[in-house]
């Protein structure tokens, strides 16, 4: 009689065969979110750069938590997805808590450091806005990096470099609404082209 009880060897092959199927998975799904959520925030940053520089109000960096609204809805979509589908992406998941705690941390910072720079409401949000765009370019980039890590995308990998590493040094060249172009930059590098990128692969496959 044969045994049913998995050696080492058959449960490590197991494992790694559901690792492939999740990242394979992954990379076939992943490109539109990418691209949607890269043109939301190009768009949303170029909106806020736009109303800034005409009308001198670093006020309306407050525009940046309509993001929140931009989740709810994509927070519900895939609800919705989860029903129609009965096995979970575990990857997937996992990739998922990756950019949530990137979400926290990018609003929180945010939602915080526009009550505490100064006494100055249009002075704080001034410098909140400003000293924040390399944070959250940095925050960005390293989050890129570990979903292209998960998934071994090299391209997700080396947008995540650039954002990561460029973000700081870019900053150094840019002042006051010109800073929110940074945003621009990073939503281009590390959300839409890779998200093409990944449906391009998918299509060819």
């Amino acid at each position: 009689m044969e045994s049913n009880e998995l050696n080492p060897e058959k449960s490590l092959q197991i494992i790694s065969e559901a690792v492939r199927r999740s990242r394979r998975e992954f990379e076939k799904n992943a490109g539109t979110p990418l691209i949607i959520w890269g043109m939301s925030i190009l768009l949303l940053s170029l909106v806020v750069w736009f109303v800034w520089k005409s009308t001198d109000n670093p006020a309306w960096n407050f525009l940046w938590f309509s993001t929140i609204i931009i989740w709810i809805v994509f927070s519900i979509i895939d609800k919705k997805k989860e029903k129609k589908v009965k096995t979970k992406n575990f990857l997937g998941e996992i990739i998922g808590y990756v950019w949530i705690s990137y979400g926290i941390f990018a609003i929180g910072l945010s939602a915080v450091s526009c009550f505490i720079f100064s006494e100055n409401f249009n002075l704080n949000i001034y410098l909140s806005s400003v000293f924040l765009v390399p944070i959250i370019g940095i925050l960005l980039g390293f989050s890129a990096m570990i979903t292209g890590l998960l998934v071994k995308n090299l391209w997700i990998v080396i947008a995540g470099i650039i954002n990561g590493l460029g973000s700081p040094i870019a900053f150094g060249f840019l002042d006051g609404a010109d800073t929110t172009l940074l945003i621009s930059i990073a939503s281009l590098i590390t959300l839409l082209i890779p998200g093409i990128i990944l449906n391009l692969q998918s299509r060819k496959e």
